[in-house]
């Protein structure tokens, strides 16, 4: 796996698929494309648990499939709340509320703007109260 993992602390549960789940404030990689790209995917839970796929895929579609499969067979809760990146893009999780629900939204982007990604998918879906949950 060519993702160097710095800052972040990744808590590796003991599942059939040995999920990763994150717990995390920024974590370091190569910030330089390769020439194919290499995927990596994030699936949450309602309630802010956040699991990143094993590895990385040549395809964005089994990235997601990854992390959403170790998110839900580890939580036995279903994990809607999904994104897959390049592997050099930057991601945030916010967990959101509305009234008595809540929502993790991802943001992505290779130009420093996640943040508002993420904020403005939940602005779109009546979310207003939002924290910062972790960063990739």
């Amino acid at each position: 796996m060519r993702l160097v993992l710095g800052v972040m602390t990744a808590v590796l549960l003991t599942s059939s698929a040995n999920a990763i789940e994150l717990d995390v404030q920024r974590s370091q990689r190569s910030t330089v494309p390769s020439s194919s790209v290499e995927w990596t995917a994030f699936a949450a839970t309602p309630g802010g648990r956040v699991f990143q796929s094993d590895g990385v895929f040549r395809s964005e579609e089994d990235a997601r499939r990854n992390a959403r499969s170790n998110c839900e067979n580890t939580t036995a809760r279903t994990c809607e709340s999904t994104i897959s990146v390049p592997l050099h893009f930057d991601v945030v999780f916010m967990r959101c509320e509305n009234g008595n629900r809540n929502w993790v939204f991802f943001g992505a982007s290779a130009l420093d703007q996640e943040d508002d990604g993420a904020l403005s998918k939940a602005r779109n879906n009546g979310y207003y109260n939002c924290r910062v949950l972790g960063r990739y």
